[in-house]
């Protein structure tokens, strides 16, 4: 997103849908919404895109720029790093959670377990006033130093969990169950016919 932005170019519909994998790449797809803007300051108005991935001034219908995606970049990081589509459980259509998001304020819930750096990348990404928003070279930079140690302290809670007493004695018991199996597999092929 950071070199479509540079290109003056606006997506307005990221959402998990138009982001696919290409080996360990992601790739944006679907620029059907997509407008070039001017760097002179011409101004794009009116509601594009998906609701609930939309930017407050989007919302709206005022002026908008890359920082109206860099709105929605932040909705689709939280949805990455949480695992739960955003607003959700909530029983609202698309356009009340919009209007509670221009109106309000309203942003989902990010769960305690997502990284502090990475949760305030998020909600740096998705502030109320566009003007407060990083721009995509910002968060681009913020991601590529705080990735290491996002690994580093997941590697650590994986070491710590391999050498609880409790997953230890869950392991062996899987592992005696898969012999247990296999020796019954082994019995019943041994029988004569």
């Amino acid at each position: 997103m950071d070199y479509v932005s540079s290109r003056n170019v606006l997506h307005r519909d990221l959402k998990p849908s138009n982001v696919f994998m290409k080996g360990d790449l992601p790739v944006i797809a679907d620029f059907g919404l997509a407008r070039f803007f001017a760097a002179d300051g011409e101004e794009l108005t009116g509601e594009t895109g998906t609701y609930i991935y939309m930017a407050p001034e989007v919302i709206k219908s005022q002026h908008y720029d890359s920082r109206a995606d860099v709105y929605s970049f932040g909705i689709l990081l939280c949805e990455l790093v949480t695992g739960t589509e955003p607003f959700q459980p909530h029983n609202s259509t698309g356009i009340q959670i919009a209007t509670a998001v221009a109106d309000k304020g309203f942003r989902p819930k990010i769960s305690d377990d997502v990284h502090a750096g990475m949760r305030a990348i998020i909600e740096m990404c998705w502030q109320q006033d566009a003007n407060s928003r990083p721009h995509f070279a910002q968060v681009l930079d913020s991601l590529e130093h705080m990735v290491p140690d996002i690994i580093s302290e997941e590697e650590a809670k994986l070491a710590a969990q391999r050498e609880s007493p409790s997953f230890q004695t869950k392991a062996l018991n899987n592992l005696s169950s898969t012999f247990a199996d296999w020796s019954n597999k082994i019995s019943e092929l041994a029988k004569p016919s």
